[in-house]
């Protein structure tokens, strides 16, 4: 857990005792950083808590809370708690909450804050059933809701919760959020050990295939996409990048022909539109 700028201690103790509950976990609080330059701002401010939290963690992390009072905001709308689905890092700000509030009820909307965010690390979407994975846009409807996960994402969240920091999964989230900070080596690293254990996951082959790409490693990233699409040959993503890999320059000519394999393949209407 990260304090970022001016949080009170009051604050930072509820934060620490609604992660603990929720992740079973003992919950280490490292040392304070100063909140990221682009905070207030409107902008997707959000995101740059999370590529702070993730620059460094301790190789241990299972996950890592920031906490701020700072205003927080997210598409350019303000918001009260962000995280990336299927990431460890998660962020809360206090700034929306009301001034003046009991203990419990100020303990409780730590609590929801931080269920809700922790469902979408592992991989929840909102949700509209009793849920605290409904979505609450502000900080005035935090109190209405439930503190509990519906049956389905109940059963996400107990699985992500017996993952240790070498687990697949977990391998996995380590290898996106390398990626999302451009460090290919890293990423790549995380990918094979994830698919020593799962050698089947074509997602991780493919986003392993990508690194490799950013990496200039050309010739094995076409060997990594070929085989997730082998692992998976109905999946759209290993089409889609070596359209990618074609259209840059390695076989520009190739490049249309894995374009309308993978649209053929998309499950994903909007998406596959996009594409063609």
């Amino acid at each position: 857990m990260v304090p970022f700028g001016d949080v009170s201690p009051a604050e930072l103790s509820r934060a620490r005792w609604a992660l603990e509950v929720a992740t079973r976990r003992p919950v280490v609080v490292l040392p304070r950083q100063p909140v990221p330059r682009e905070a207030g701002a409107e902008t997707d401010q959000a995101v740059d808590f999370l590529d702070a939290l993730i620059l460094a963690p301790p190789p241990d992390t299972f996950r890592i809370l920031g906490l701020t009072s700072a205003p927080l905001m997210a598409e350019g709308e303000p918001v009260i708690g962000y995280s990336r689905i299927g990431e460890r890092a998660l962020v809360y700000s206090t700034h929306l909450l009301p001034r003046y509030a009991t203990e419990a009820v100020r303990r409780g909307q730590a609590r929801r804050i931080i269920v809700h965010e922790l469902g979408h690390t592992y991989g929840a979407l909102h949700c509209d059933q009793s849920c605290v994975m409904r979505d609450a846009e502000s900080g005035h409807g935090l109190d209405e809701l439930p503190l509990h996960y519906c049956p389905e994402h109940r059963a996400m969240a107990e699985e992500a919760l017996k993952e240790g920091p070498l687990h697949p999964n977990a391998l996995v989230r380590l290898g996106a959020e390398r990626m999302r900070l451009g460090a290919w080596t890293e990423a790549i690293a995380a990918y094979r050990q994830a698919l020593r254990h799962s050698p089947w996951d074509y997602k991780a082959r493919t986003a392993m295939g990508v690194a490799l790409m950013a990496r200039g490693e050309l010739t094995a990233a076409e060997e990594a996409f070929i085989t997730a699409s082998r692992s998976a040959p109905r999946a759209a993503q290993p089409y889609y990048a070596r359209a990618v890999l074609y259209a840059a320059g390695v076989a520009p000519h190739r490049a249309p022909v894995f374009l309308e394999a993978a649209v053929g393949r998309d499950d994903d209407p909007r998406r596959a539109h996009r594409a063609a």
